[in-house]
């Protein structure tokens, strides 16, 4: 993790800004560049989405900044293909709300197949090409996911600690 300090001139010393960049290497060799934003979120006990008549999804309540998973191009009919991470590890209020983007041709779904005790299960509609769903998890533990139109290889989870 790199911390970067900047100063405004005049400003003094309430005037300072961090910037923080963590690089997130999970399975497969697959790497997330999160970089935070600078409004923190806050907890809360449940997970929460709001549906929106385009399909995109937006949170109800603020988690921390989002994370992206993407749903790479060609992945609806190459089942080499996977949610980009297939696996990522967050903490709540620093990167637990998650902003899935699908950037495929044909349309791909995202439904929880198991959360943590007390966490609530998530699914999305259908995603066609370029739209995106929202989610904030904010139970710890392990959510397992899928896509429901290619539920034997587009498969991935998130873990979610404290």
């Amino acid at each position: 993790m790199k911390v970067t300090t900047m100063r405004r001139r005049g400003l003094g010393t309430t005037g300072v800004v961090a910037i923080v960049v963590v690089v997130v290497v999970v399975a497969g060799g697959a790497a997330v560049l999160f970089v935070p934003g600078l409004l923190g979120g806050t907890k809360s006990n449940s997970n929460s989405t709001t549906n929106s008549a385009s399909g995109s999804q937006t949170t109800s309540s603020s988690g921390g900044p989002t994370a992206t998973v993407v749903i790479p191009l060609g992945s609806g009919t190459d089942a080499t293909l996977n949610f980009q991470p297939a696996s990522l590890t967050v903490v709540i209020g620093v990167n637990n709300t998650f902003k899935w983007i699908n950037q495929d041709t044909v349309q791909h779904n995202v439904k929880s197949t198991s959360v943590p005790s007390g966490a609530q299960s998530f699914v999305s509609p259908a995603l066609n090409q370029s739209m995106t769903y929202t989610v904030t998890l904010t139970v710890p533990g392990t959510y397992k996911y899928f896509c429901e139109f290619h539920p034997t290889y587009m498969i991935a989870q998130i873990v979610v600690s404290q």
